[in-house]
């Protein structure tokens, strides 16, 4: 195995607890990503890995943290991991060594057998993304080259009687299979028992193919789509990536049962304090939320009406609040006080096109010395709809800073988003951040 797998192999499992299986599939998806890669992105196949290199990964698991199969933050293209020959001596190898620690498996659910479920069973605390994408015969093979849909929403029906609980996935792709088909796959998950499930909005780089392509306004109309159809299920439904205009902390979905559901939550209230704290985003009420134990009283706002509530929970127990996800405040405070320790009077904060707004609300949330000036850098080198922070590339940053007049008169500093490089300081295709930082005229840092 070459040494850069290795060193991927390794992080993927020190950094995120991501245990990688192989990257062999069992499906051809019409929307995978990995096709579309332009010739020089670097990333890796693997092939199904052997019991012996599992066990040797499993010793960088942190116990105390879920152990994802199934999911890749790394150059690492991720499969089905159910094609790995020995995925059942798999899961009774990661229960030998870590009997309580959650394990969570992202799955196209076409090869949960009696045997497979019986395993996960008898593993217990495992807990399935399900991929389902369609349920019809002809527009699943559209999809994904696949014409299992009977066998798989069986399949679901199978987990709850196994007590194996799950979540549901879609791509959302109508302009390829029509609006009826993305409610009755959503239906279909909400009616075997999903906990929750998540659309996925469709994108594509300028290599994707043409079928695949689509108009930008989709993205709109899908989230149009699903605002209507949390009204029709319980089951709460969230679409990713959100496009945010505002750090309002809005409730999108309440699980059942939950606290929250307990306390009178309803989707569309804004969360307003936190015991008293104003909230600031998103993220920063629900970590507010979670973190706090017994009586957690919160100010809402349900149209025009502000009232409070207290929600009943143990310190660290999920609130049950369905929330996109904005910015975090840990972030925003380590952007100030970075720069405050290193005497900077004027910041450029480059961002993806999607955290732009974010970003800048969250920066004038917060009172701070320092003068922030964010601005959108475009996936050009991508293309097409891609509008991630990770997916940016160096090349997309040296034409950001080329199109910025007056750098060195304007700024002392320059911010790139850390998430578009790894470990070791490299972009999507091997470049690294300080190739741009030696021919920088001002300082240029990761953040």
């Amino acid at each position: 195995m070459k040494p850069a797998i290795d060193r991927l192999l390794l992080h993927s499992v020190n950094a995120a607890n991501i245990l990688p299986l192989t990257s062999v599939c069992n499906v051809r998806c019409v929307f995978c990503s990995n096709p579309q890669n332009p010739p020089d992105l670097e990333t890796y196949n693997i092939p199904p890995l052997s019991l012996e290199k599992l066990a040797e990964l499993l010793e960088f698991i942190d116990p105390t943290q879920k152990i994802v199969i199934g999911e890749s933050v790394t150059r690492l293209n991720e499969g089905e991991p159910l094609t790995h020959p020995y995925f059942k001596s798999v899961i009774r190898l990661i229960r030998s060594r870590f009997p309580e620690t959650p394990v969570q498996i992202t799955t196209n659910g076409i090869l949960l057998t009696d045997e497979v479920l019986a395993v996960l069973e008898n593993a217990g605390n495992v807990e399935l993304n399900i991929s389902l994408n369609s349920v019809s015969h002809e527009k699943r093979w559209l999809l994904m080259r696949d014409s299992s849909e009977q066998r798989v929403v069986a399949n679901l029906a199978r987990l709850r009687q196994a007590r194996v609980t799950f979540h549901g996935s879609v791509v959302a792709v109508p302009h390829l299979t029509g609006w009826d088909d993305l409610r009755d796959t959503i239906a279909a998950l909400a009616e075997t028992g999903a906990l929750s499930t998540r659309v996925f909005l469709p994108g594509y780089t300028r290599w994707g193919k043409e079928k695949a392509n689509f108009k930008e306004s989709l993205w709109e109309e899908v989230h149009s789509f699903i605002n209507k159809l949390r009204t029709e299920f319980k089951m709460p439904i969230s679409y990713e990536p959100p496009i945010l205009e505002d750090l309002c902390a809005q409730v999108e979905g309440i699980f059942p049962g939950s606290p929250a559901e307990k306390a009178g939550l309803r989707i569309g209230d804004r969360i307003i304090s936190v015991n008293g704290t104003p909230v600031i985003s998103r993220v920063d009420a629900f970590h507010r939320i979670k973190e706090r134990g017994g009586k957690v009283t919160l100010i809402l706002q349900r149209n025009n009406w502000s009232f409070s509530t207290c929600l009943v929970k143990k310190p660290g127990e999920a609130p049950g609040i369905l929330m996109s996800y904005d910015v975090d405040q840990a972030l925003l405070q380590e952007l100030v006080h970075r720069s405050r320790r290193k005497g900077y009077k004027k910041v450029l904060l480059l961002v993806s096109s999607l955290g732009k707004k974010v970003m800048e609300k969250g920066i004038q949330a917060l009172q701070q010395e320092t003068e922030f000036v964010v601005r959108e850098t475009p996936n050009r080198y991508l293309g097409g709809t891609i509008k991630a922070a990770g997916l940016l590339v160096l090349e997309d940053f040296i034409q950001a800073l080329k199109e910025e007049k007056g750098l060195a008169g304007q700024y002392d500093a320059v911010f790139l988003p850390a998430v578009a490089f790894d470990v070791w300081g490299r972009d999507l295709r091997g470049c690294h951040y300080m190739d741009l930082a030696r021919n920088c005229p001002i300082k240029l840092e990761l953040a």
